[in-house]
């Protein structure tokens, strides 16, 4: 499952969007939007209206951030970048073909050599 988190701070929105399978989450992209509310705004005084302006900008530029990196990215499979995976000979899997790099060494093999 990928999940997006937004961080709003003082000076700063940012963006994590991760893949959470596992248990635990492997961040695949970040993003900030460079805010600085704590230059502009006074201890005890309202927020600007710019500021306002500038946090709804960087959370919809987010939110179409966290939409583009929703859908996962269709990356060529193993197989047909590099064509089928080689098999051991059926002695070595008698339950099917596995993959010849996890076969141990059997008579089918040190007879071809």
């Amino acid at each position: 499952m990928r999940i997006s988190v937004v961080d709003v701070g003082s000076n700063t929105v940012r963006l994590v969007v991760a893949d959470a399978e596992g248990g635990v989450p492997l961040p695949v992209h970040t993003a900030k939007w460079r805010l600085r509310f704590s230059e502009r705004v006074a201890h005890g005084s309202p927020i600007p209206e710019e500021c306002v302006d500038r946090l709804v900008d960087a959370m919809a530029d987010a939110a179409r951030t966290a939409a583009r990196w929703a859908r996962r990215p269709r990356w060529p499979s193993r197989r047909r970048a590099y064509g089928p995976p080689r098999t051991a000979p059926r002695c070595c899997a008698p339950s099917g073909p596995v993959r010849a790099s996890t076969c141990a060494p059997c008579p089918a093999r040190s007879r071809r050599s």
